[in-house]
């Protein structure tokens, strides 16, 4: 083998030695940064409100209890120039549909891919929205506080506001065993970093 020859395979030899070692050094100390990225660009974080404890009676009744329900959220490029759409929206969620309007053009123009429309809604108006079929729109669960007992013993037990923060009562007292730790879910988003319409959660 000639002196060039033998010069020309070290060179190739020492060129995939470098990528096999670049190779290892992405895979082995770089995996959790780019998995990381990965996931950023793929899909969307949103924090979603998380479960609080129950409170029980001395007979082991239920006073407090948090269940799944529906929230909603809109994809804003795909509603915006879609003033038939969100008025049906508006009807069923008893939204002023100028506000919603415009709250969805302003997103659209800021090129903001998620947004919420309305938190924590009942069955029925989430069924009546399912059946509107929009394109656009989300639902996704979430947790909600109900006092099977209704009014009974309300003073005591307190109750919850937005976001379920405790404000008064034995949910306030105890407001550090009952609350959950935030979580989040990853909505995902298409090649062109849009986010995939979801269906009902």
């Amino acid at each position: 083998m000639s002196k060039r020859a033998s010069i020309f395979f070290a060179i190739i030899g020492i060129v995939f030695a470098i990528i096999i070692i670049r190779l290892f050094y992405l895979q082995v100390f770089q995996h959790k940064k780019y998995q990381t990225l990965q996931l950023s660009q793929a899909y969307l974080k949103v924090e979603t409100i998380p479960e609080t404890g129950m409170i029980l009676d001395r007979n082991g009744k239920i006073m407090a209890m948090s269940r799944l329900v529906d929230s909603v959220y809109a994809l804003p490029k795909e509603l915006d120039n879609r003033p038939d759409e969100i008025k049906k929206l508006t009807e069923v969620l008893s939204m002023d549909f100028s506000d919603l309007s415009t709250k969805i053009s302003k997103q659209s123009s800021e090129n903001k891919l998620f947004i919420w429309i309305k938190r924590r809604i009942d069955d029925a108006t989430s069924n009546k929205l399912k059946s509107l079929n929009i394109k656009g729109l989300g639902l996704t669960k979430e947790y909600k506080r109900f006092y099977p007992k209704g009014t009974l013993a309300s003073h005591l037990l307190g109750y919850r506001g937005y976001d379920e923060v405790a404000l008064e009562g034995i949910e306030l007292v105890l407001d550090k065993y009952l609350k959950g730790e935030k979580g989040y879910q990853y909505l995902h988003r298409d090649g062109r970093r849009r986010l995939a319409e979801a269906g009902d959660g």
